[in-house]
Order: structure tokens, then C-alpha cells, then sequence
């Protein structure tokens, strides 16, 4: 997915969030922003947003020194998961031990907000071309990957209008899509002035 001009003030948006996350100094709030600022008007609008979500969070770290400003809500989350899958478990317990395992977990390799193969690791897009079917997680994963060829579905809740305008979904549904239907389906019309 290309971005869009709507993007630019999510960039910006995303920049101040994770510097508050960061810290409490708004003089490096202040910082973050004039530095995502002027990247602006050299934004490769042909790249998908987590690419330049991923200079976004470049910029962050450099000036607050923070790798992942997110990393007690991932905590929270984590947390918040595994008990629902403690709870579940207790209530559909099978007999057959493989069915209990949660999964391996593979990192991809890169620092970016979303799957952007070609910064993956050898080993996660070996993994990638040998399935015959990926479920993508994540609005991020969307923008990266709705262009590829292969075999997937997309879960994820549609955040914005750009999302929603590319997807055909309301903004906060849920939505869980194949690449084929999107396929299929052809372009959507983004309308407006989004792109340049």
C-alpha cells in the first residue's frame, strides 16, 4: 500500500505519542517533532506507511534514547493474553498435548512497525515462502503486505479513513480479509486529494 497525504499528520501524531511514552520533557517532545517535521517534504509517498513509520521511530530513539517507547503496554498486553489463554485452556483442554502449545515464536529481523520483507531475516522469510498460508495481524501489516502475491489473510481493526477508504471497511471494524478478495476486488478508490 502506497501512503498517503492523510498519513503525514499520522506520522506526526505517532512521533509526539511515543516521545511522551519516551518521556516527560516536552522540550524533547518539542525535539521529536521538528525532526519528524523535516523529513516531511522528502517522504517517498511510493513507500507503504510503516516504512517511513519506521524512520518516524528511528528519529524517536535517536532523541530520547528510548528503543521501544511501547514496551509496558506490550507488557500489559502480553499479560492481559496470557491469562485469557490460561482461562481458555482450562475450559477446552484436549487430550492431545500438541494442541496446547501456544506457538514458536520467530522474530522477523527488523526494527520496523510492521513485516517489511525485504528486512526480515533469512531464517523468518524462509518461513514466509514455504507456507501455504500466512495470517497477518495488525493494521501495519496490512499497509506492508495487501500488494504481495502469496497466500494471506489479514486480522486487524481499521484505525483511519485511509485504511478504511483502501480496505472498504468502516473505521473500528474488525476485519479479517484474504488477499484474494483483495485481489479480486481490484483497487479501491481512495477519493479526495490523499495522494499527491
Amino acid at each position: 500500500m502506497k501512503t498517503y497525504l492523510d498519513c503525514i499528520p499520522c506520522f506526526l501524531r505517532q512521533a509526539l505519542e511515543a516521545a511522551r511514552m519516551s518521556s516527560k520533557d516536552e522540550t524533547i517532545h518539542r525535539r521529536v517533532l521538528n525532526a519528524v517535521a523535516l523529513m516531511i517534504p522528502d517522504l517517498a509517498l511510493n513507500a507503504t506507511p510503516p516504512q517511513i513509520a519506521q524512520q518516524v521511530y528511528r528519529i524517536v530513539f535517536e532523541i530520547t534514547g528510548n528503543r521501544d517507547p511501547y514496551t509496558e503496554a506490550k507488557k500489559y498486553a502480553n499479560q492481559s493474553a496470557m491469562s485469557l489463554y490460561a482461562r481458555m485452556k482450562d475450559v477446552v483442554d484436549y487430550s492431545d498435548d500438541t494442541l496446547n502449545k501456544v506457538a514458536t515464536i520467530i522474530s522477523n529481523g527488523s526494527d520496523a512497525p510492521a513485516t517489511i520483507l525485504s528486512q526480515c531475516s533469512p531464517k523468518m522469510r524462509g518461513y514466509y515462502q514455504a507456507a501455504d498460508l500466512i495470517i497477518s495481524k495488525g493494521q501495519g501489516n496490512y499497509e506492508s503486505l495487501s500488494d504481495r502475491p502469496e497466500n494471506i489473510f489479514f486480522l486487524f481493526k481499521v484505525k483511519c479513513p485511509v485504511i478504511a477508504r483502501d480496505s472498504g471497511y468502516d473505521i473500528d471494524s474488525p476485519v479479517l480479509i484474504s488477499s484474494t478478495v483483495l485481489k479480486n476486488a481490484g483497487p479501491q478508490s481512495p477519493g479526495g486529494d490523499l495522494h499527491d
